[in-house]
């Protein structure tokens, strides 16, 4: 497919396929380009959406810079948008943990702050919380604006922050739900290589998901801070989350999950 950026004519045939996930597809060249399907399965950023963000400067959260279009019957025809940089060198979620506590406090500052600037722009925040959203290469990187929303409304600002907080939670505790990661993460924790089952992995939300409610409305990042205070590593945390876990009522559904986590975990 030829598409037109910027006065350039770029062949997708030539750039690196990045995926798709049913809105469109991305691909990696100068920057990144999302092509939309012809039949999206959801609304997504029109021209004039696209022509507005990219007047916003964030550092954090990646926004697009321009229109694209394809040619038919002689007209140019909007068709998606290019995307500040290509992020490189990205590290799994799974290893996120063994870097990022030295440069959270910093790369909370840029997000919050990136929060704060869309939010007084009254850009509405969706889907932050998509799997493969968060990018980490020693920096923290949301990467898929598609779906946000330009809305003047009075529930923006509760919105965008109920939003970066589900995603960091979404993120950086359950791993964005890869059932890899967390087996991967398990078995650095206990030195145990154990394969998840569907049930365990579930276990393993319902555990970790269940701290979400007692965050209170302070900064998520001061709350991943508080942990690595106390805990020494967000690892620690979760094993003492685990322990709990094996005598909670809550979980006695798991009965097979939680005499198997006994066992992992040398009781």
């Amino acid at each position: 497919m030829l598409i037109y950026n910027e006065g350039q004519t770029l062949d997708t045939k030539e750039m690196k396929l990045l995926g798709g996930n049913g809105e469109g597809i991305f691909y990696a060249g100068e920057s990144v380009i999302k092509v939309y399907d012809d039949a999206p399965k959801k609304r997504l950023l029109d021209e004039n959406d696209v022509n507005y963000l990219a007047k916003i400067k964030t550092l954090r959260i990646l926004l697009p810079k321009n229109p694209i279009y394809v040619m038919e019957n002689g007209q140019k025809i909007f068709k998606g948008y290019a995307r500040h940089q290509y992020i490189q060198n990205c590290i799994p979620l799974s290893a996120m943990w063994e870097t990022l506590p030295e440069k959270l406090e910093e790369e909370g500052k840029y997000i919050e702050e990136d929060v704060e600037i869309l939010t007084e722009n009254n850009v509405k925040l969706h889907d932050l919380a998509v799997r493969d959203n968060l990018l980490y290469n020693g920096n923290l990187y949301f990467c898929d604006p598609s779906t946000f929303t330009i809305n003047s409304d009075t529930k923006v600002t509760n919105n965008n922050k109920e939003e970066l907080k589900e995603a960091l939670h979404y993120h950086l505790i359950l791993l964005g739900t890869n059932p890899e990661y967390l087996e991967e993460e398990l078995a650095k924790m206990t030195g145990i290589d154990y394969q998840l089952s569907e049930d365990f992995y579930n276990f393993l939300l319902n555990v970790y998901g269940s701290v979400y409610d007692m965050i209170s409305d302070y900064s998520y990042f001061e709350y991943l801070n508080d942990i690595l205070e106390y805990y020494g590593s967000i690892e620690n945390y979760k094993l003492e989350l685990l322990e709990k876990a094996i005598e909670d009522s809550r979980y006695s559904r798991y009965s097979f999950e939680v005499e198997t986590l006994e066992r992992i975990l040398h009781r």
